[in-house]
C-alpha cells in the first residue's frame, strides 16, 4: 500500500482535475467538430442536388432548344418546296395565271417573307 502526505495527496487530486478537464474540453471540441462535419456534409448535399437539377434544367433546355430548332429547319424546307412549286406554276403558265391562286399564294409568301424580316 502506497502512503501519501497531504500534500501528495493534493497535488495527486489537482492533476486528475486537470485531466479532467483536459478530456472534457477535448470531447467538448470533438463533438462541435462532428456537428460541423454534419453541417457541412448537409450544405454538400444540398448543393450536389441543386448542381443536378441545374444540369437537369440546362439538359432539358438544350433538348428542347434542338427540337425547336429542328421543327424550324422543316418548316424552312416546306416553306421553300411551297415557293418552288408555285414558281414552277407560275413560270409553267406563262403568265396567263398571273391571277391565279398560285400567283396569289407567291405574292401572300413574299409578303410574309418581308414582314418576318
Amino acid at each position: 500500500m502506497i502512503h501519501l502526505t497531504d500534500e501528495e495527496y493534493e497535488n495527486l487530486l489537482r492533476q486528475i482535475d486537470e485531466k479532467t478537464e483536459c478530456i472534457a474540453l477535448y470531447a467538448k471540441e470533438n463533438n462541435e467538430q462532428k456537428q460541423r462535419a454534419d453541417e457541412l456534409k448537409k450544405q454538400n448535399d444540398i448543393l450536389k442536388h441543386n448542381i443536378r437539377v441545374e444540369l437537369d434544367s440546362s439538359r432539358n433546355m438544350y433538348i428542347s432548344m434542338c427540337e425547336e430548332k429542328q421543327r424550324a429547319d422543316r418548316a424552312e424546307k416546306r416553306w421553300s418546296e411551297l415557293k418552288e412549286h408555285f414558281i414552277k406554276q407560275k413560270e409553267q403558265s406563262f403568265g396567263i395565271l398571273s391571277w391565279s391562286r398560285n400567283n396569289g399564294m407567291l405574292e401572300l409568301m413574299g409578303k410574309l417573307e418581308e414582314d418576318g424580316e
